[in-house]
């Protein structure tokens, strides 16, 4: 009988904190046999648009026929989200599992044991680096034909990179984020994102600031890999509705069902990426592309969780997802009365979130979670009494969502909708509310 507890498990490495590095993680892959070299992997780093790139190209991959590994961070709904499995089955149906709490159990008592090996007694890895090696056996289990893999926090020191061999590395839109850990400067940022380019690869990338343009360029030239960005001028946005949005890059129409213009950027990025790996052997028809795309779902990106009252979900959890939150606003929802419920981590600049964002609202709804990292959510009302004349603070998510839909019952207009905005495990809390 084993003595192995998965709760005093993910309590201790949760405990680690977050350290970035690859010694430790390397040294535990090598023992279990190195299970990562086996896999073809996709690569993700960004700031914002790594889990939406993942969903198109995932569903993208399965409709082509392809049996797809997905690890993501942090889950939204969920934690066995991290780890999932896609593929379409015999009815054509698109299948997207989750890893089951056994094979996580079994999975972590191996690491537990491989640390005790490798690390002794005092030492264990991070939980993301756990997280990881997990999802790297459980692929290899499963059998996956393609493995997307998303960084977690920057990407040169990521615990994700220590995949030596990739098929394809694709960096999505960098801006500002955990300044604090990746540097104060957005030259710094996009050099930790680049660390992710292998040598002899393929590269491809959304639009970027001149700045990081100009530093992709270099990493790729240093890498020997082949350079491909998403050009604004291929693409021609047809059609804005809550429902769908069509447009069309590089002469072919495409539609998919995730609200935003910026997630037209992020198809884009799934499709050029896909062209890439035809030219390398795999076989993915236009016919998977418009399929893939049309079924794509991912949870906490402007979904809609109720109709009546209209209520949105959206990780905006920086300035520059918060730009893009105004600009799905003000482009789908013309001439609607928000309220808006607001939840977000101290290490992220809210300030500016709140001058962006605050101004749109009649008004605002602050919470806060269980969480060491979590800002208080009276200095977040406080933030946001600058831009809006309403601003309420309250404990948690269940107490904001109730009273803002009391609120948007009381607003006598037809055109109205409670958007519910921040960090990703914020929003998980809205998701449990009407769960």
């Amino acid at each position: 009988m084993s003595d192995f507890n998965i709760n005093s498990f993910i309590e201790k490495h949760n405990h680690k904190g977050m350290v970035l590095g690859l010694d430790n993680i390397k040294k535990i892959l090598d023992y279990l046999g190195n299970p990562q070299d086996g896999l073809k992997v996709i690569h993700i780093a960004g700031t914002n648009g790594k889990g939406s790139v993942g969903t198109f190209l995932t569903s993208i991959l399965s409709h082509g026929g392809y049996v797809v590994g997905r690890f993501v961070s942090p889950a939204v709904v969920m934690y066995n989200e991290i780890i999932q499995f896609s593929y379409v089955d015999s009815n054509c149906g698109f299948i997207v599992d989750y890893i089951d709490n056994d094979d996580l159990d079994r999975y972590f008592n191996v690491i537990h044991k491989a640390e005790l090996e490798v690390l002794g007694n005092n030492q264990c890895l991070t939980m993301f680096e756990a997280e990881t090696v997990a999802a790297f056996m459980a692929f290899v289990d499963r059998k996956c034909d393609i493995v997307i893999l998303e960084t977690g926090l920057g990407g040169r020191l990521d615990a994700t990179n220590v995949v030596d061999g990739t098929i394809c590395e694709v960096l999505t839109t960098i801006s500002y984020d955990h300044m604090h850990i990746l540097g104060d400067t957005l030259d710094k940022i996009a050099e930790e994102k680049c660390g992710i380019i292998k040598n002899n690869s393929v590269v491809v990338s959304a639009p970027q600031d001149d700045t990081v343009r100009r530093i992709i360029e270099q990493y790729a030239i240093k890498n020997n890999s082949e350079l491909h960005f998403i050009k604004e001028d291929d693409i021609e946005y047809k059609c804005f509705l809550p429902d769908k949005t069509e447009f069309v890059f590089e002469g072919n129409e495409y539609m998919n069902r995730l609200i935003g213009k910026h997630q037209i950027i992020n198809a884009s990025v799934a499709i050029k990426t896909v062209k890439q790996l035809n030219n390398r052997g795999f076989l993915i028809d236009e016919n998977s592309i418009h399929s893939g795309l049309s079924v794509s779902e991912w949870k906490g990106r402007m979904s809609i969780v109720s109709k009546d009252p209209l209520i949105i979900v959206d990780g905006a959890h920086n300035e520059d997802a918060a730009l893009r939150l105004k600009e799905c606003l003000s482009l789908y929802f013309t001439d609607y009365k928000f309220i808006f419920v607001v939840g977000a981590f101290a290490d992220k600049a809210t300030d500016r979130i709140m001058e962006i964002m605050a101004p749109m609202a009649e008004c605002i709804y602050t919470f806060q979670t269980n969480n060491v990292r979590a800002l208080d959510s009276h200095i977040l009302a406080r933030q946001g009494e600058n831009y809006c004349k309403e601003v309420v603070a309250l404990n948690d998510a269940n107490e904001a969502l109730f009273n803002a839909i009391e609120k948007i019952n009381s607003i006598n207009v037809d055109k109205k909708a409670i958007i519910c905005f921040g960090s990703l495990s914020f929003v998980s809390d809205i998701y449990r509310y009407f769960d």
